[in-house]
């Protein structure tokens, strides 16, 4: 991975990227904690204004934080709290490990969605991509994060995706 991969990282994930690094034992020590106070996760608030994950979530993301959306985090956040944290585990190796391929071996379309504002992964992972993916597109939306990339572009998503298929 080059070096823009790692931009911004290590702001909001450090203690995170240490753990990788030594291990899944480290790893899974290091997200019991998280996992726990994600347990005792009961109202938006207690998502958007927590001192630790809290701080992942941008202007844009803490308005998603209602109604479908809030009641599909907090059912989330609930079963990440009763120690399920092995997809986790699994994402952060995924992400941060040899993904077995070079992406310039890639020929399908992609098509790489970014919030300016995402506070989880940082913009210069998607420029990464965008160059180093062959004929990728790169739709960056400034305004957006992490979360109301999703919640308020899915339908752009999906009709992007409609119509590359046909």
């Amino acid at each position: 991975m080059g070096a823009q991969w790692w931009d911004g990282l290590e702001e909001v994930n450090g203690d995170e990227l240490v753990a990788i690094q030594e291990g899944e034992p480290a790893l899974r020590g290091y997200l019991a904690d998280s996992a726990e106070a994600m347990g005792r996760v009961r109202r938006g608030q207690d998502i958007t204004g927590h001192p630790e994950f809290g701080r992942f979530y941008s202007r844009a993301d803490r308005e998603c934080f209602k109604d479908e959306f809030l009641a599909f985090a907090l059912k989330s956040y609930s079963l990440i709290g009763h120690d399920r944290t092995d997809g986790w585990v699994d994402d952060d190796f995924a992400f941060f490990g040899d993904w077995g391929f070079e992406l310039s071996q890639i020929a399908a379309p992609v098509t790489i969605w970014q919030g300016g504002e995402d506070k989880i992964i940082p913009v210069a992972h998607a420029e990464w991509l965008a160059a180093n993916i062959p004929g990728a597109r790169l739709r960056l939306y400034p305004e957006e994060g992490h979360i109301s990339l999703l919640v308020c572009r899915f339908g752009e998503m999906l009709d992007e995706l409609i119509e590359l298929s046909s």
